[in-house]
């Protein structure tokens, strides 16, 4: 029930949370690499290995905030309340005393929603008025973490202090109801998010982040003729916005209008030229075209800005097979499954890769 997503550590902030590391920088550098590995072994619901990326960086740093904080909030995604708290207090008591930090604000949402999952909510509503007390003193125009600190308090059925944080309700600005969209879509509330974009781009037409947003929550709903016009209109907003030229080229790929895609990614990469999920759409452009070698040289490209990301190396195998390059094939669809062992597409290309090179015939 923790409200925050885990962060990364080691960024340049302006801050003076926690006690200095016993280890010196050395240890320090070591718990933020812990901590992004656990980070991205996350994002692949990888959760037993980010948890043992996060007591790695514990135990490298035992008074980094960040190595606490993301590990109680993972546990308590798994329902482990009474371990979720032990590590969110540890993160609490580093942070006792020192000048308040925005970016260690999740620990005190996070640390409210297990004492909440436990019913304790009369600690978990105290921990809310210090993550609220911790924005008003450090960035109080942050409309996001306020809506975010508002939906907690509803939650806990505080609805006089939910009202009181949001201020001005369903008013403000465009961005305001941009931030208040991008949190509804990370909690998964799309038909919110997309009317809160809406009310963004209707307040300022010229906001292609909101146009962009939005058309990433339509093509989570399915809605891909929908989401297309979103990515057309934030590129019309602002031509310089290379993610709303890429996305158009991976909705317009999609309905097999392939040269028009190829333009679109094309323009993607010309303002972005490593742009990672540019390099790997354009790769899977080429494959659709038939043009395979062409798309090898693209995928390797988008591996060199992304090498953890196992579709690419999946798309790569499979470009490869469809080369006669059933060898080099297997290679790229083994690193997908050390990368992501459930990877269907990954185990479908090995089966196949195999099979070519034994002489037997695929199914």
């Amino acid at each position: 029930m923790g409200w925050r997503a885990p962060r990364e550590g080691g960024l340049a902030r302006r801050r003076r949370a926690g006690r200095a590391s016993p280890g010196g920088s050395a240890a320090r550098r070591e718990a933020e690499a812990c901590n992004a590995r656990g980070i991205q072994m996350q994002r692949r619901d990888r959760y037993a290995e980010a948890l043992a990326c996060y007591d790695q960086a514990i135990a490298a740093d035992p008074t980094y905030v960040d190595g606490h904080s993301n590990k109680g909030a993972l546990l308590a995604t798994d329902g482990r309340y009474e371990e979720a708290l032990a590590s969110l207090d540890g993160a609490a008591k580093l942070l006792a005393g020192t000048e308040p930090d925005k970016h260690h604000i999740g620990v005190h949402t996070n640390r409210a929603g297990a004492l909440a999952a436990l019913g304790r909510r009369k600690e978990a509503t105290a921990c809310m008025d210090t993550a609220l007390d911790w924005l008003e003193r450090t960035d109080p125009e942050d409309a996001m973490v306020r809506e975010m600190i508002a939906d907690a308090y509803d939650r806990l059925g505080e609805t006089a202090k939910a009202a009181a944080c949001r201020g001005a309700g369903d008013g403000g600005s465009a961005l305001d109801h941009h931030h208040r969209g991008v949190l509804m879509a990370a909690s998964g509330r799309n038909s919110e998010a997309a009317a809160c974009f809406e009310r963004a781009t209707a307040m300022n037409p010229s906001l292609a982040e909101a146009h962009y947003s939005r058309g990433i929550v339509m093509r989570r709903m399915g809605r891909h003729k929908d989401a297309l016009a979103c990515f057309r209109q934030a590129a019309e907003a602002d031509p310089g916005f290379a993610p709303a030229h890429n996305d158009m080229a991976a909705e317009l790929n999609r309905m097999g209008k392939h040269a028009q895609a190829l333009d679109s990614v094309d323009r993607a990469l010309e303002l972005d030229p490593e742009m990672g999920a540019a390099l790997f759409g354009k790769g899977t452009i080429l494959m659709d075209l038939g043009r395979l070698q062409d798309a090898v040289g693209y995928l390797d490209l988008a591996l060199r800005a992304n090498y953890d990301e196992p579709t690419v190396h999946a798309h790569k195998g499979w470009a490869l097979l469809g080369l006669g390059n059933p060898r080099e094939a297997l290679r790229s669809f083994d690193a997908a499954l050390k990368l992501d062992p459930a990877s269907e597409e990954a185990r479908r290309g090995r089966e196949e890769a195999g099979l070519s090179l034994t002489g037997g015939r695929a199914r």
